[in-house]
């Protein structure tokens, strides 16, 4: 490769001004059109009067670790691609979505759910349920407490009264409410999926 010779080339000139020693990774390219990866140390040696007299060089094969690398690179950009379009669902999706820690802080909030609330999503981030929703705490903080304390999940609630959306004005709402688990699989926080169903409940 090219450019690596090039690379090695300025790294020799460097040693040959007085620097003792460098690393540099180095490509080869193989008879079967392979590419193999290593690491090269080089170590300038000088004879009796200090003058450059020739070089070390000892030379790894990091294959493998390139290898794990490569890996990891593309596990990155699959999760990259993943959240993106989880956040693009997040974003886009017609039902209110949030997340809440076991203290009932909002954590995440999609547009959806600022509509509903009448409030901006940075309005929810950071507080509790009861400090973003008073007039709605006393019926649901109950269930959100029931689903940390079981990890159980409660779906399809039906849940009525007013947010700061429209004041003085009865809705109603369907909600699910599935717990969010850690790595080690205890219950950090719920996630929350409300849908109005306001006009339906009136139509019936």
């Amino acid at each position: 490769f090219p450019e690596d010779w090039l690379r090695e080339q300025a790294l020799f000139e460097r040693l040959v001004r007085g620097q003792g020693s460098a690393l540099l990774e180095k490509r080869y390219l193989r008879r079967d059109g392979g590419i193999s990866h290593t690491l090269i140390a080089l170590t300038l040696l000088r004879d009796a009067d200090g003058q450059p007299e020739g070089f070390l060089s000892l030379v790894t094969d990091i294959n493998k670790r390139k290898e794990v690398e490569e890996q990891l690179r593309q596990s990155e950009e699959r999760a990259r691609r993943q959240l993106a379009e989880i956040q693009t669902y997040y974003d886009t999706a017609p039902i209110g979505l949030c997340v809440l820690d076991r203290d009932l802080r909002f954590l995440r909030v999609n547009d959806r759910l600022a509509v509903i609330d009448g409030l901006s999503v940075a309005a929810h981030l950071g507080r509790t349920f009861r400090e973003v929703l008073p007039t709605l705490a006393d019926i649901v903080e109950p269930l959100l407490q029931r689903v940390l304390a079981t990890g159980e999940p409660l779906l399809n609630r039906e849940i009525s009264g007013e947010t700061p959306a429209q004041p003085g004005v009865t809705r109603v709402w369907r909600g699910n409410f599935p717990p969010l688990r850690d790595d080690a699989g205890q219950v950090s926080g719920i996630n929350i999926m409300v849908e109005e169903i306001t006009a339906l409940k009136q139509a019936e």
